[in-house]
């Protein structure tokens, strides 16, 4: 792997540990666009499906493969996956 792929991979690592991924996946893509690259995916380990984010996403043509994706959430602490 390339030095300038395999810093792009290891920055999209670590962002997607936090909770808002939408506007870090779409600023490395652009990211990876600039650096003549092509994004092929990106890998969640969970995604707030109610969120919406992981959709618009696939809307635009990236792949996302999330471990979780978790549908809803109530107050007494009930977790709905899809």
């Amino acid at each position: 792997m390339k030095p300038k792929k395999l810093i792009i991979a290891i920055l999209c690592i670590l962002l997607m540990f936090f909770g808002k991924f939408l506007p870090p996946i779409m600023g490395l893509s652009q990211l990876v666009k600039d650096a003549g690259a092509a994004l092929v995916g990106a890998g969640v380990v969970i995604e707030k499906g109610f969120q919406k984010g992981g959709d618009r996403l696939r809307e635009q043509g990236i792949r996302v493969e999330s471990l979780a994706i978790v549908d809803a959430m109530d107050e007494e602490g009930t977790i709905t996956f899809r």
